[in-house]
């Protein structure tokens, strides 16, 4: 029996010696485009696309501090204090998780106004 969803097909394994009683189980899973194939390597034009796409600078601690600093300027409030916690901690700042948000951003603010951690 052979399903077709979506443009995949499932093939529906019949009655088997691990399946006596012959409920549907789907033994084959394929594509029109994309067969199934274990450990498939991919193809030279899938690698070179990927090799020219633009990588992305992973995010440091005063990046973060800034964009929270600009955010909060443009008139935003920050929703979770545990994440401006987390900033100030990132930049080397005793933060408690008592501390008042506003007391934890201007301490932020001065740690990125002296520019060093």
């Amino acid at each position: 029996m052979v399903r077709r969803r979506a443009g995949w097909t499932v093939k529906l394994a019949g009655q088997t010696a691990d399946n006596p009683a012959g409920s549907p189980t789907p033994s084959i899973v394929s594509s029109p485009t994309h067969p199934v194939t274990p450990h498939r390597k991919p193809s030279r034009w899938a690698r070179f696309k990927a090799w020219l796409a633009p990588r992305q600078r992973p995010s440091d601690e005063r990046r973060r501090a800034r964009d929270l600093i600009a955010a909060i300027d443009a008139g935003g409030l920050p929703l979770n204090p545990a994440r401006v916690n987390q900033i100030a901690r990132d930049l080397g700042l005793e933060v408690s998780r008592k501390a008042p948000v506003e007391h934890t951003v201007a301490r932020i603010r001065a740690a990125l106004g002296r520019g060093g951690r």
